[in-house]
């Protein structure tokens, strides 16, 4: 019987990623815009992609997957959470507000929208102008500029909800396992888990002193 490869996670890149260019960010100031930026949109784009691995990890039946998989990704959260008895996200609470701005924040690096307002000839000489805060994600607003601080803030609180949604999900670890692993091996009837990180990634969570009990392979690094 040949090996069948199911690589179906993007979630496990997308968080590497989100940590791995934080890194980058951290130790090479010149370029930390462009660093953070990229470390910031695997942070927002680690949401979705966590959303579709729950739905995935339910085995629905193909016409009932594809109705569930236009959802919204708090739904499909919430969806997992109730097929598993457990009570769906509740919105009041601060970490599923941090993924609501991540998803809102993922819609403004793909969806721009131009404002129109009188253009002074010094404006273009002073980046970042008019900076405001957005203070639940701990970073500035908008999607240009962002700096090494930013991505910081924004990796600490997409942990915050990824370790609420475990906790909330009750996850055994084979079930973690199921979800996490970015490659998944059917090999003669046996099972294979796979997962990995970049010594960046490594070096970020430390930096950042992120409690990653929640991560199936963290632990075994």
């Amino acid at each position: 019987m040949e090996a069948h490869f199911l690589e179906t996670n993007p979630f496990q890149r997308c968080l590497i990623d989100a940590l791995h260019y934080f890194c980058y960010a951290h130790e090479r100031p010149k370029e930390q815009k462009e660093y953070s930026r990229t470390s910031i949109l695997s942070s927002c784009l680690a949401i979705e992609a966590l959303s579709n691995c729950c739905l995935e990890a339910l085995e629905l039946e193909g016409k009932l997957q594809d109705e569930f998989d236009r959802l919204p990704p708090l739904a499909k959260l919430d969806l997992f959470l109730v097929t598993r008895n457990q009570k769906p996200l509740d919105r009041g609470d601060f970490n599923v507000q941090i993924a609501k701005k991540l998803i809102s924040l993922r819609n403004d690096f793909v969806h721009p929208r131009y404002q129109k307002r009188a253009f002074r000839p010094k404006d273009a000489e002073i980046p970042g102008l008019d900076i405001k805060m957005d203070e639940m994600l701990g970073k500035r607003k908008g999607t240009d500029d962002l700096l090494q601080a930013d991505a910081k803030s924004v990796c600490i609180k997409l942990n915050g909800f990824l370790l609420h949604f475990v906790q909330a999900a009750r996850l055994s670890n084979t079930e973690r396992l199921v979800i996490f692993s970015e490659r998944v091996i059917f090999d003669c009837g046996k099972v294979q888990y796979q997962g990995g990180w970049s010594f960046e990634a490594l070096r970020a969570v430390k930096y950042l002193s992120l409690d990653m009990s929640w991560h199936p392979w963290y632990r075994d690094q």
